[in-house]
């Protein structure tokens, strides 16, 4: 069977006098084409063969709830979107996840504001010089406890994070007896870290077993606390702190223990910097 790219857009039009058109959009790479389960609309997709993607084409929905199915690691995920009660422009995403036909999870995806990208292959984020970074989407899949096993991430919530504008995570499940139980409560109970998991801001580095949170600034400064995890347990281990020069050439480096600090400066080699941030210590 040919692979099929499916690439598709629900338009919602808001019921109300002259109201915006919000959109959310679902897209990722699938074995066989999908379906849309739909109460009182017919909806067309714009399915691409290959290279060939009509993804300009578009439908306006009025109607409450949207249902697809992405599939995607050997998993299948059934995502049912609402509008959220009470609050115009948000919707709630549900998602029930199956694998070799046995259902893994069915719950909470969280909550998402106006115009929206799901993007199933965002789902599963890819190492980048050992470290995984926590994508913008409803959730994700990280080994948080480094024993080869990956959590599931979920419950996101708008604005929430500490970081501006961020949403933040707050439910974990650990997969136990062939599915994924919660295991919020044991994570935050170990670590304050868990308590604010955000998109760009969290960050798990499996080289060195550590977490990271990315607590302030941006390109030209900015500065993060690093966790270690040892025997089972996570402990505060620094915090980093850079800063660039004017021209963006030269970084200088602090990092503060407990007991005592280090300075560091990369001259004239910042993208170094940029690559092996998280190994500074």
């Amino acid at each position: 069977m040919k692979r099929l790219t499916l690439i598709f857009a629900i338009l919602l039009t808001v019921a109300c006098g002259g109201a915006k058109k919000k959109q959310i959009i679902i897209q990722g790479q699938q074995e066989a084409l999908q379906t849309i389960e739909h109460s009182n609309s017919e909806l067309d997709l714009a399915i691409g063969i290959d290279d060939e993607v009509r993804s300009n084409e578009l439908v306006s929905v009025a109607q409450r709830e949207r249902r697809v199915n992405l599939s995607s690691k050997g998993m299948i995920f059934d995502v049912t979107v609402t509008d959220a009660d009470g609050f115009e422009e948000y919707s709630d995403i549900r998602i029930k996840i199956t694998k070799s036909g046995i259902e893994v999870f069915d719950g909470y995806a969280g909550r998402v504001y106006g115009d929206f990208e799901c993007d199933v292959d965002k789902f599963f984020p890819s190492k980048k010089n050992s470290a995984i970074t926590a994508p913008d989407d409803v959730l994700f899949f990280v080994d948080l406890d480094f024993d080869g096993v990956n959590e599931l991430i979920t419950g996101r919530s708008p604005f929430a994070g500490s970081q501006r504008n961020l949403p933040s995570f707050g439910s974990i499940y650990r997969f136990d007896d062939s599915k994924y139980t919660d295991a919020t409560d044991e994570f935050t109970s170990r670590c304050e870290v868990f308590n604010e998991i955000e998109p760009y801001c969290f960050i798990v580095d499996y080289r060195n077993k550590s977490i990271i949170h990315y607590i302030d600034g941006g390109y030209m400064s900015g500065g993060w606390e690093v966790y270690k995890y040892h025997n089972g347990n996570y402990a505060y281990d620094r915090y980093v702190h850079f800063e660039r020069d004017n021209n963006g050439d030269n970084v200088n480096v602090t990092v503060s223990y407990n007991d005592g600090r280090e300075t560091y400066t990369i001259s004239s080699m910042s993208y170094i910097f940029d690559e092996q941030k998280w190994q500074y210590e």
